[in-house]
């Protein structure tokens, strides 16, 4: 298998990897909201899926998971695997503009798989300040 990239996306991870920290996991008790949103096929139709956004106690989005509500399993298999990736990827501090510019997207940006669209998504999120109770 091959991972076609163009070399700004390498250079991206390039200069994302002296960044990384330690793992930050996340502590049991944390925020998180539930959001629903659309990936857009590329025949044009839509799968729906409900995404659960877990925040560090500063703010920042750690975690993310997703799921379907018509039961599929390669859909649901799928959703967990790019969940599980996105996650882990941002607890070592991979940005998440590093993140979005890798994946595959059309003439008019929309992302070609599921993980771009939870990407965007995510940054979407990070743009509005969380509401942490508590802190």
């Amino acid at each position: 298998m091959t991972i076609d990239m163009d070399k700004e996306q390498v250079d991206a991870f390039g200069r994302a990897l002296p960044q990384l920290t330690p793992r930050r996991k996340l502590p049991e008790r944390r925020h998180s909201e539930v959001v629903s949103f659309d990936h857009v096929l590329s025949n044009g139709g839509r799968d729906g899926y409900i995404a659960t956004i877990g925040y560090q106690p500063d703010g920042r989005v750690g975690e993310v998971f997703i799921d379907r509500p018509k039961v599929s399993n390669d859909a649901s298999n799928l959703g967990h695997d790019v969940a599980v990736l996105i996650s882990i990827a941002m607890q070592y501090g991979v940005p998440l503009d590093v993140l979005r510019s890798a994946v595959g997207r059309d003439e008019n940006g929309i992302p070609h798989s599921l993980a771009g669209t939870v990407l965007d998504l995510l940054a979407e999120e990070t743009e509005r300040p969380a509401v942490i109770l508590g802190a």
